[in-house]
């Protein structure tokens, strides 16, 4: 079965289509796709979680035929404190 798999930063974004048995767990896929070339520069295992289609899954799910597995990164500000960041530099202007 067919499956993708996507991880992305601000200014760039991993994708690449693997070809899996019936059964992968999220887990096996994430093992062959950190082999990939697609994804030598990326660190999946520092991944923030992982997602199908948005929705938050753990590593033990069963793969679906044409699943979109989403390789969630850690947030580097929080939104609230990018807020306050924002306001306080429309305030000096």
């Amino acid at each position: 079965m067919r499956v993708s798999i996507v991880y992305a930063e601000t200014s760039q974004n991993w994708s690449t289509e693997l070809e899996c048995d019936e059964g992968t767990t999220l887990r096996t896929l994430l093992a062959i796709a950190s082999q990939c070339k697609t994804f030598e520069d990326v660190d999946i295992a520092e991944a923030d979680g992982f997602a199908i289609w948005g929705r938050r899954v753990s590593t033990d799910y069963v793969l679906q035929e044409n699943d979109r597995v989403e390789v969630l990164r850690r947030l580097k500000i929080e939104p609230m404190e990018l807020r306050r960041i924002n306001a306080q530099k429309t305030r000096k202007n």
